[in-house]
């Protein structure tokens, strides 16, 4: 798997593995998997790839790149690839595409089906990364607020003012 945003040891990088296992067990003539989405903040865009250590072409990269600014250019697109936005079940768009690429032959109807459930999931999945960055940030600067506050504080019960902590 390549990528260019999360170390080797991040929990969405042994997630992002685990799925693209499952998924190329799932669906028939599946070879690779690409993932392209960007940062809330707007960085350049990141690219991972299942299985394992693969290179995502630079083709596949400048496609990527379009298609979450222009859904449209999914038409552009051989039909031996299948990409899909990232959405999650409330409808919410997430700077994304994800895209599905079989050894030959076209998807069918079945499986493109099957594969926009499997995308939900990695939608799901990377989503669940970018909320555990937000708490472990939020974690951080509360840890360190607290850590530089040079007075005590008293934790009391409201009810009988006892001191809890």
């Amino acid at each position: 798997m390549q990528t260019t945003s999360h170390d080797q040891t991040s929990p969405f990088i042994s997630e992002f593995n685990n799925l693209g296992q499952f998924a190329m067990r799932a669906v028939n003539g599946l070879s690779h998997i690409y993932l392209c989405y960007e940062e809330p903040e707007g960085s350049s865009p990141h690219f991972l790839t299942a299985p394992l250590d693969q290179v995502v072409p630079p083709s596949i990269k400048e496609a990527l790149n379009q298609l979450t600014k222009d859904a449209d250019m999914s038409s552009s697109l051989d039909r031996r690839f299948y990409a899909k936005l990232l959405l999650l079940p409330d409808g919410d768009f997430f700077n994304g595409v994800i895209c599905f690429e079989r050894n030959d032959g076209i998807w069918s109807d079945a499986e493109c089906a099957l594969l926009d459930d499997i995308s939900s999931v990695f939608a799901h999945a990377l989503w669940a990364e970018q909320e555990r960055r937000e708490a472990s940030m939020q974690n951080l600067v509360w840890n360190q607020m607290m850590d530089s506050t040079h007075a005590y504080i008293y934790v009391t019960d409201l009810q009988t003012d006892e001191i809890l902590f």
